[in-house]
């Protein structure tokens, strides 16, 4: 492809060089060329003398590295003149230059634009700035680092600009450019793709086939690993002779912003300064987009922000996300970077299960998720730019508004605004606005002295406008009067809002008082009537009413009804109010009230969800708390508590009592398995464990150790899983719990079933089952009965599974667990689908629906709607199937449940067979997810759907695809090899015949 030179003068990408008039200048020896080097790559921005010493020496700096490199600086100024200045600021230079005369921001700003209008000329003239690798000739820690980066800036360009060729139909043109860089790439699998891509439509088919299995070869060689699913398609595609596009992804669209104030007041000069700097139309070529507004609490950062925001919602329509990183509360840690991008992954529609483990890769994914969305991601309450940094977007099509207390100098691209007070008419205004006018306009010289006596903190005004726009008989005056009593001259706009707080404090009653300064003892975020009514030991209806009016005092916010918290402001400064006043034993009473408080919810609600090994011992049982009815209650309450459940474990594993810690586990891990609360389940799990060791109580520890491993399993950590299980049965063996032994049999059994490897599963299952008889635990009996006859069902030993099911589901209903009693309801309705007794199917799957629907269960609700697809089909109710079908996959999609999105996708390819329609696609979608989980059985399933699909068309496609499901099956050990042997026989002789 012809390559194209700009007319640059500043150039990293090859050797550091400036141009004058089209003639090289010399910039100096190599230090002094890491020197331009340091500075260009961030120019127009201030670099920090410790930064360029560490760019240009790293950890070989000699002595006196900071006078040799102001050296270097005035002779880079001398040499470049006229060409760039470098000034110094605050301990930092800034290399001013136009970005389009350095090559590397001109290849930045040609490949956006490219990748925005898919002009294939840009990327062509972006890609001709190269001339070799970037910073050629110099060697030090960072250029090293940066050199990597740039190489896969560019590769990723070079990816994409191939991509838009073979789009365009130019493959011809880029196959020459493609082999060279393979050459050099050579386990790079989306190049690989290409090429392949690019030789098929060339007419070299079979070159194509050749370098995918040189590609299988070397990644197995060199990698140990098979070639991924992308890569795979494309093989089979061209196996086939049909190379077809990949479907876009469907995007959520979110909006998670607070609400705006109606009467946000002032900060019209901060909004000028941040909306001028934000492109009117994001994507284009511009820096990635960060606004930092730093500031001290209290003076209306969050407020700017999400006035921002909504300002803001018609450019980055795609998404509008919302967190609270708590980075300066008093009672909790700040939110580690992982929570945070759990939150916002999974705000964008993340499945859980697609969520990476590792923190990098977790990065590297949200930033490919906004990559092509213009969305607008406010962070607010950062504790400094470690946290917020693995958070951030990697295009401009994303802007980020981060508010710290702390000022982030060190984030690096990020436009910092430091909010400082209130101007004084501003803050006369806010006052004005809030009271209201008549009042204000009747003594405004002493409005004057409030707003100091304030210290024009928006927070601070706020709360005494509101103490007085509730107080009709109370005077602007009075209120001053009442804001100086007691109080010192102070400087510092903090210790105004002090005696704003402690005006605001003196002026509740008594019961007000108290409740206020306990709830600055609460470690969750926010609470109800009776959390607070456990901390104070009332009624739930005084501590209502108590909340109420605190709520209108501005002391306590409302973001929901019935739930309340405060502005971390205050929660400190309630925190500190009973520090200094509750006595000890009453701040220790209070907060064992209330730890027994919420295990009592917890356990009440768990209840409903399955029985706990061992009741907890409730010291100080609650006189009043929720009572969720059923089921789909108690997960709607645990979902609104999820958050101080969360920070009660971990106190109590912190500070005691730790029994708490691992019985509030034991009443939760039901709910984080339905509700696929993976990280929650495995944070908690990890302190509670902690806190039985610290206990020396081996019962507790195999009881965590059991639910941990469950967590692993759910996330698909086999070793991991295997591991707790194992050492919870050593434990359970070790003291004689042969409950507890039972149980973890039938967790190994469900292990081996998610493996594939049935017998086992049979096996362990079996000697739970004899164990749990021994004791006489028919609950335990009835679980592991309908967990068997599943297994039984997939060796197609069909009479036995339907005698466990049936068995089981007599338990469950005698002790009217009826989440257990659903989930045998459905195990038996597969089993009769298994032996065709249909209409009994169907009895039994649509009791099911009717219990998950009744929990709120919709992971389960989904497995229910594709079990009645595949009877409705069986039985020639094609539109009906397909209907159930459709909802079916919309739940697990919701849902993110790709282990059951494959089994759908598959429902629906044999569904569509059976009424006539093209399935190739659906099985097609099925196989691909089925490589990427590991699920044997759905990728043998897949590929015996797309066998009958293409076998009209091409026969050996066919053979191929139902020999791979044969090998699957018999290395399983399942009933389906029978039918797929029987059927590759009976098709092969009518073929032959043909």
């Amino acid at each position: 492809m012809p390559s194209t030179r700009e007319a640059v003068r500043l150039r990293m990408l090859g050797t550091v060089e400036a141009l004058v008039d089209g003639h090289r200048i010399d910039v100096g020896p190599a230090r002094q060329q890491c020197v331009l080097a340091a500075l260009l790559m961030d120019a127009n921005r201030p670099v920090s003398v410790d930064q360029l010493v560490d760019r240009v020496w790293g950890q070989r700096a000699p002595q006196r590295a900071v006078g040799t490199l102001h050296s270097y600086l005035t002779r880079v100024r001398q040499s470049l003149a006229g060409l760039v200045t470098i000034t110094r600021k605050s301990g930092s230079y800034v290399l001013g230059v136009e970005e389009t005369d350095v090559d590397l921001h001109l290849f930045r700003d040609l490949v956006a634009r490219a990748r925005a209008t898919e002009e294939p000329e840009l990327y062509e003239r972006a890609l001709g700035l190269w001339r070799g690798e970037a910073f050629a000739g110099l060697d030090t820690p960072w250029v090293a680092m940066v050199r990597e980066q740039l190489g896969r800036e560019r590769l990723a360009a070079e990816l994409d600009r191939n991509d838009l060729a073979l789009r365009l139909g130019d493959h011809a043109d880029v196959l020459p450019s493609l082999r060279s860089r393979t050459a050099e790439q050579p386990l790079d699998e989306r190049m690989a793709a290409q090429l392949m891509v690019a030789l098929y439509h060339s007419g070299r088919q079979a070159d194509a086939l050749e370098h995918f299995d040189r590609t299988r070869r070397r990644l197995a060689r060199e990698l140990g690993s098979d070639p991924s699913p992308p890569l795979r398609r494309v093989h089979e595609a061209i196996l086939r002779g049909r190379v077809a596009e990949a479907e876009p992804v469907a995007r959520v669209v979110r909006n998670d912003l607070p609400g705006d104030l109606s009467d946000f007041t002032g900060r019209e000069e901060e909004l000028r300064h941040v909306l001028a700097a934000i492109p009117a139309n994001p994507g284009a070529p511009t820096a990635v987009v960060i606004d930092a507004i730093d500031g001290m609490a209290g003076v209306g950062k969050t407020t700017l922000a999400v006035h921002l925001a909504h300002l803001l919602t018609d450019r980055y329509p795609d998404a509008q996300l919302f967190v609270d990183l708590h980075g300066h509360a008093s009672d909790r840690a700040a939110m580690d970077p992982m929570t945070a991008l759990e939150t916002l992954l999974r705000a964008l529609g993340v499945p859980g299960d697609r969520i990476p483990a590792d923190l990098a890769e977790r990065s590297a994914l949200w930033r490919a998720e906004l990559a092509t969305r213009r969305a607008l991601v406010v962070l607010d309450n950062a504790a400094d730019s470690s946290q917020v940094r693995p958070l951030l977007p990697g295009t401009s099509r994303a802007l980020t508004l981060i508010t710290s207390r702390r000022r982030l100098v060190d984030l690096e691209s990020a436009r910092v605004l430091s909010l400082e007070l209130m101007p004084h008419r501003d803050a006369v205004s806010l006052f004005r606005t809030v009271v209201g006018d008549d009042r204000v306009d009747q003594e405004p010289a002493v409005v004057e002295e409030v707003v100091a006596l304030c210290g024009h903190l928006p927070l601070a005004l706020r709360i005494a406008a509101a103490r007085l726009r509730s107080r009709p008989k109370w005077t602007v005056a009075h209120l001053a009067q009442r804001l100086r009593q007691g109080l010192p001259e102070l400087a510092a706009g903090d210790r105004s809002v002090a005696a704003t707080f402690a005006l605001s404090y003196d002026h509740l009653t008594d019961g007000q008082r108290r409740l206020f300064r306990l709830l600055g003892l609460v470690p969750g975020g926010d609470f109800d009537a009776f959390a607070a009514a456990a901390l104070t030991g009332t009624r739930a209806a005084e501590a209502d009413r108590l909340l109420e009016e605190l709520v209108d005092v501005h002391l306590l916010e409302q973001p929901t009804a019935d739930r309340y918290r405060f502005h971390d402001l205050l929660r400190e400064h309630a925190l500190g109010v009973a520090l200094d006043t509750e006595p000890e034993a009453g701040r220790t009473e209070a907060m064992a009230r209330l730890s027994d408080y919420y295990l009592h919810l917890a356990t009440t609600a768990g209840a409903h969800l399955g029985p706990a090994a061992r009741p907890p011992r409730i010291v100080h049982p609650p006189a009043d708390a929720p009572e969720p009815a059923n089921g789909g209650e108690a997960l709607a309450l645990l979902d609104v508590e999820r958050a101080n459940l969360l920070a009660m474990v971990t106190r109590a594993a912190d500070d005691g009592p730790r029994e708490h810690s691992w019985q509030l586990t034991q009443a939760l891990w039901r709910f984080y398995f339905i509700r696929g609360r993976l990280d929650d389940w495995i944070t908690t799990h990890r302190a509670a464990l902690r806190a039985a060791r610290e206990l020396a109580d081996p019962f507790a520890q195999a009881e965590v150790l059991k639910s941990l491993g469950t967590a692993h399993w759910q996330a698909r950590r086999t070793p991991e899983a295997m591991e707790h299980y194992q050492d919870a049965l050593a434990l359970y063996r070790e003291i004689g719990e042969r409950k507890g032994e039972a149980a973890v049999l039938g967790n190994l059994g469900l292990l081996h079933d998610r493996m594939g490897q049935y017998v086992e599963a049979v096996d362990h299952h079996l000697e739970g089952l004899a164990l749990y008889r021994e004791i006489g635990d028919r609950r335990g009996e009835g679980t592991t009965l309908s967990n068997l006859g599943l297994v039984c069902e997939r060796l197609g030993r069909y009479d036995e599974a339907l005698r466990h099911c049936d068995e089981a589901l007599v338990i469950m209903r005698e002790f009217g667990d009826r989440w257990s009693e659903g989930e045998t309801l459905i195990h038996l309705g597969i089993v009769h689908q298994r032996l065709r007794n249909r209409d009994e199917a169907l009895r039994c799957q649509h009791e099911a629906l009717a219990l998950m629907r009744e929990l709120a269960d919709r992971d389960r609700e989904g497995h229910v709607l594709a079990n009645i697809g595949q009877v409705l089909s069986d039985s020639g109710r094609h539109p009906e199937a397909l209907e159930h079908l459709r909802q079916a996959l919309a739940i697990t999609r919701e849902t993110g449940d790709r282990a059951q999105e494959v089994s759908v996708l598959n429902d629906f390819g044999e569904a569509h067979r059976a009424a006539g329609l093209p399935s190739e696609t659906d099985h097609q979608r099925a196989l691909a997810i089925a490589l990427d989980i590991g699920d044997r059985h759905q990728q043998a399933r897949a590929h015996v759907g797309l066998g009958h699909a293409v076998a009209p068309n091409d026969p050996e496609a066919a053979r191929l695809h139902w020999e791979l499901s044969l090998a699957v099956y018999q290395e399983l050990g399942v009933p389906e090899a029978e039918e797929v042997a029987a059927h590759l026989a009976v098709w092969s002789a009518s073929n032959e015949l043909a």
